[in-house]
């Protein structure tokens, strides 16, 4: 996480600052196990960081903490995940420096690819660098916990299983890099009931099957559909194809693991 030094802001001072990435996922199975006493579930699934990110900025700026959106639809006050980060820290330890944050959205809210968790687990990561604060993992854990049940997954990102770890075929196909296995593999039992309410799921999953790919599925509780393509110039393809279709946004990624 680099830091850079000197930017000039308000009243011509130089400040620090962090450029950091938050990568959404994608659920590679998700099931549910069991309903709990606090009126959650229990849930097993299989998540995969993906190239697709916001850009975050964090500068020591402003007044407490004070969040800038390009995007007016997103919230800058305390129902951001991230103000509730920074702000968690700032009280866990007492901290009194002034922070900016600056959030590009790229993905998608509300389509089952955790960028605000992913967000906030960057935002934790960060802060806890700039402002030097001697967190072990297990510590940030338990931040990230009090944050929501995705949020500790993107502090390491890359492959993981979520909450139980039965789903033990799709786990070794991921551990063995085996796409097709992957890909025969995917599975989401909120599918069937999505589509039924939204038919254009389906014919979204049908339309990505049609082309050269391992496999396709709904992540999270949707609306997203993914698909695992044999190459890039095959997601590409299809990916035209898609964005025919009225108020259906379309991307190209990857799988991606960063080291943090």
């Amino acid at each position: 996480m680099p830091v850079e030094v000197g930017k000039p802001v308000e009243g011509g001072k130089p400040v620090k600052e962090l450029h950091l990435n938050a990568y959404a996922k994608v659920n590679l199975t998700l099931n549910v196990v069991g309903a709990r006493s606090d009126g959650y579930h229990e849930i097993e699934s299989v998540m995969h960081t993906i190239a697709l990110h916001d850009s975050i900025t964090l500068r020591e700026a402003g007044t407490g903490v004070e969040v800038l959106v390009t995007n007016s639809e997103v919230p800058n006050d305390h129902r951001n995940l991230v103000v509730r980060a920074a702000q968690l820290l700032r009280d866990a330890f007492a901290v009194e420096r002034n922070v900016q944050i600056e959030l590009v959205k790229r993905i998608p809210a509300a389509a089952g690819l955790g960028g605000g968790s992913s967000d906030a687990a960057v935002t934790l990561l960060g802060l806890a660098q700039l402002w030097k604060l001697r967190l072990d993992g297990r510590e940030l854990m338990a931040l990230a916990m009090k944050l929501g049940s995705d949020v500790p997954f993107f502090l390491e990102g890359g492959a993981a299983i979520a909450a139980r770890p039965d789903t033990t075929a799709m786990a070794d196909a991921v551990k063995r890099e085996d796409v097709r296995d992957v890909g025969r593999l995917l599975r989401n039992v909120f599918e069937d009931l999505i589509t039924a309410a939204h038919p254009v799921v389906g014919d979204v999953k049908k339309r990505i099957l049609r082309g050269e790919a391992y496999g396709a599925a709904l992540s999270g509780t949707g609306p997203t559909v993914f698909g695992l393509m044999a190459n890039e110039a095959a997601a590409r393809k299809v990916a035209e194809e898609l964005q025919a279709l009225p108020e259906v946004d379309v991307q190209v990624t990857r799988t991606f693991a960063e080291e943090r």
